[in-house]
């Protein structure tokens, strides 16, 4: 029988949060190609129908409206005796889809009907006279039926069906059949298995005798009794043949090798559930029996194939699905669990108990973790009292402590704020409010509504115009009317003017800003619906796990991280506020040393169906001793958290940095492998300082050695050298001029990037010089 498992579509109608979309779910449905007795191949729809391009009433608006008329099927689900249905069927604009409701179609009967039992047939569809005559079981042809033969008229008792057949001596008859007995038997050849079946010695089950319950095991179906109604399957039994409503699973009887790469699990039956504990089988190449695999409709889909084994006079069943994964990952993370009780599973992706084992609040040091490919979630192992068990992250509760980063800062989305904007003749709506407009091809929203619905406070305008968004955490804009800047604070502190990319705008005394520059401002995340008829918009709470910030830096390098779990989500018809972890000078505009305060993102993580794991670094250079420094955490130019802090940098611990070019032909410089000196750091009487090494790729004709003086406040230039290329090497002095002091001493290559040739560092080390 052909069946396909159908995903319909789902992407529209998101509720959206910072970075994320969650869609409306999508209808998983069921399909059949036009078999007799399952799906039919024509039918009559009794009144108009709307007609779709997908199997989905609630995304898709419908193409048309067919009028009542008969249709071709193509395929559709095997229960429009009884529910609402999909089929898909031809029509002049090519293959689309119906939902029908049983009461609202007619439906040819099948051509030919199994009688199981004696049956009389009537000259007229009427059970009042006598009957014509008595047919003994077999099978007759159907040439008729009463309207709508498949509809029940009563409930729960059986509902008969008048049926109009062709006999060869009596001519055109009726019978009158119960709907469940309205099928024909179909031999078939197939090996399934049945796990604790009842037994029937008739397809006509009788519910008032007890039936008889096949063991579990591979069984022989040599035929199906197929209704509209539903399927009975024949087997046999040491007892002789006999019926089931069940379906068996389908056994593939073949011979063929398994390679086990890790201890897996040796099953009584296909079924993982079981209270005994299994054996484990060490890897190995073993040879099946026979197999069952995933059939749509039918188990578990993800579940994975099961082999039947013998190993000695053992015999079972393997499922990898139902084993530690073979791409499995060791770790050295931690976890911090934060929901009260977290479950552990023996297997990932399996959600069988590891004997109802829960576990509280904590950290826990993981052994392993796995990403499942189908969901995306992420799954840690762990040693427990229990044993060895698995658990799936929880974006929302969960925190994990990458090894050498387990004080770092992070950040997860928790609660949101929605709102759906209605798109109307260059006008945006929510219901009749007019809450915003379209200009040159982009969308300005009313500060005053955003206030509303996305848990902001709204303040102003004051006597020079400006108007004030504030958040319930510590964050504030400013803005006036017809410029081009914002204003940021954070707990009413110091400020950091941010540019714009659309100028304010005013209408009937309230502020505009562009969808743009509202998604950047407020955090806020904006999705188009495909067909253009509205925009969502959400803005999400975040929980902060507060960073130990290092009080002491080693070197003249700080390295930072911070770790996001929220939603991932681009597209063309989508506005994200991209995140960052930002570290300022405090109260500066300009940063030590011309260090950037930008943030470097890594491609996101997912760890759930909807969520992700966002790493962002921040390396940026510090002066010698204290440091007054600024650490941000943004979403767009919306402060999520913000800290001031004084860490001190000990040059003594500097690491020596040589830059070596990349695999990049319009960026090179030369490539230098440094003999003199090994160090980052170098105490020294001597005002000549020596610098030597072997070029192993030359850029130019040499290097130039340069050395800067800190002069309290920042490092001044102290004077420069060249150091010529010879014979594949380089060796110079360079005097340096100040006294005693530090000094910062770097190696200068010339560098090609493009079209352009200019001078960069490539190698640095710190000299303190004492006489």
């Amino acid at each position: 029988m052909w069946r396909k498992l159908l995903l319909s579509a789902a992407v529209s109608v998101p509720v959206a949060w910072a970075g994320a979309s969650l869609a409306a779910a999508a209808p998983t449905i069921l399909t059949e190609k036009p078999e007799t007795h399952h799906v039919p191949a024509t039918l009559t729809l009794l009144e108009q129908t709307p007609f779709y391009t997908e199997p989905d009433t609630i995304v898709h608006a419908p193409d048309g409206v067919l009028t009542p008329q008969t249709v071709e099927v193509i395929e559709g689900e095997p229960g429009w005796v009884t529910n609402a249905n999909w089929f898909k069927i031809n029509t002049w604009l090519g293959e689309r889809w119906i939902y029908t409701y049983p009461g609202l179609i007619d439906v040819k009967p099948p051509e030919t009907v199994t009688l199981l039992q004696d049956t009389p047939i009537y000259a007229e569809p009427d059970e009042s006279g006598p009957p014509t005559a008595v047919l003994s079981p077999q099978e007759v042809k159907v040439t008729g039926a009463e309207k709508q033969w498949f509809l029940r008229k009563s409930y729960p008792e059986p509902s008969k069906q008048w049926l109009k057949i062709q006999t060869s001596w009596a001519g055109e008859q009726w019978i009158h059949l119960p709907l469940e007995q309205v099928g024909s038997v179909q031999t078939i050849d197939r090996y399934t298995y049945h796990m604790a079946s009842p037994l029937y010695n008739s397809p006509i089950i009788n519910p008032a005798v007890y039936p008889d319950m096949a063991g579990n095991g591979i069984v022989h179906e040599t035929g199906e009794f197929v209704t509209p109604a539903g399927t009975s399957y024949r087997i046999e039994t040491e007892s002789g043949p006999k019926w089931t409503l069940n379906r068996g699973r389908t056994v593939h009887i073949k011979t063929e090798p398994v390679q086990l790469k890790v201890p897996t699990p040796l099953f009584d039956i296909p079924w993982p559930y079981q209270e005994k504990e299994p054996k484990l089988l060490q890897p190995q190449t073993i040879t099946s029996l026979g197999k069952i695999e995933p059939e749509a409709g039918f188990g578990n889909p993800r579940e994975g194939t099961w082999y039947h084994v013998r190993i000695g006079n053992e015999e079972g069943w393997i499922n990898k699905t139902y084993a530690d994964p073979e791409d499995a990952k060791a770790t050295e993370d931690s976890v911090k669990l934060g929901s009260d009780m977290t479950r552990l599973y023996r297997y990932p992706g399996s959600y069988v108990s590891l004997n109802s084992t829960v576990i509280a609040p904590q950290v826990v040091p993981a052994l392993a973790y796995w990403d499942d490919p189908e969901s995306r979630q992420r799954w840690y192992q762990i040693d427990s009292f229990m044993g060895k068990g698995w658990f799936p992250i929880d974006p929302r509760m969960d925190r994990i402590l990458v090894k050498g980063h387990e004080h770092d800062l992070q950040v997860a989305r928790q609660q949101g704020y929605y709102a759906q904007v209605g798109i109307k003749d260059q006008q945006l709506y929510e219901g009749d409010q007019k809450v915003g407009y379209a200009e040159n091809n982009q969308y300005y929203f009313s500060l005053k509504y955003l206030a509303s619905r996305l848990s902001y406070r709204i303040e102003g305008p004051t006597q020079d115009g400006t108007v004030t968004m504030r958040d319930w955490h510590g964050y504030s804009f400013e803005v006036r009317s017809g410029e081009m800047t914002a204003v940021t604070s954070w707990n009413n502190g110091s400020q950091r003017t941010i540019n714009l990319l659309s100028p304010v705008q005013k209408m009937n005394g309230e502020l505009y800003l562009s969808e743009r520059d509202m998604s950047m401002m407020l955090g806020a995340t904006a999705v188009h619906e495909q067909q253009g008829r509205y925009i969502q918009l959400s803005k999400m709470d975040y929980d902060v796990m507060e960073p130990l910030l290092p009080e002491t830096i080693d070197g003249d390098m700080l390295q930072m991280s911070a770790y996001l779990y929220d939603t991932n989500l681009s597209g063309p018809n989508v506005t994200v506020p991209y995140s960052g972890y930002y570290i300022y000078d405090t109260g500066q505009e300009e940063n030590f040393d011309g260090a950037g305060a930008s943030s470097n993102a890594k491609d996101p993580v997912p760890i759930s169906y909807d969520s992700a794991v966002f790493e962002y670094g921040n390396a940026r250079k510090v002066k010698p001793g204290p440091n007054r420094l600024t650490a941000v955490f943004k979403v767009g130019q919306r402060i999520v958290w913000q800290r001031d802090w004084e860490p001190a940098a000990n040059y003594e611990k500097a690491k020596l940095n040589v830059s070596h070019p990349p695999n990049d032909p319009m960026f090179q410089y030369s490539d230098i492998e440094l003999e003199q000196p090994q160090q980052g750091f170098i105490e020294t009487g001597n005002k000549a300082i020596h610098t030597q090494g072997i070029v192993k790729r030359a850029l130019g004709d040499g290097l130039t050695i340069k050395a800067e003086y800190w002069d309290g406040k920042a490092f001044v230039s102290d004077g420069e050298t060249e150091a010529p290329f010879e014979q594949g090497r380089f060796s110079q002095d360079l005097t340096l001029q100040h006294g005693e002091g530090l000094y910062r001493i770097s190696l200068l290559s010339e560098f090609h990037v493009v079209h352009s040739s200019t001078k960069g560092p490539i190698a640095s080390w710190y000299v303190r010089y004492k006489p």
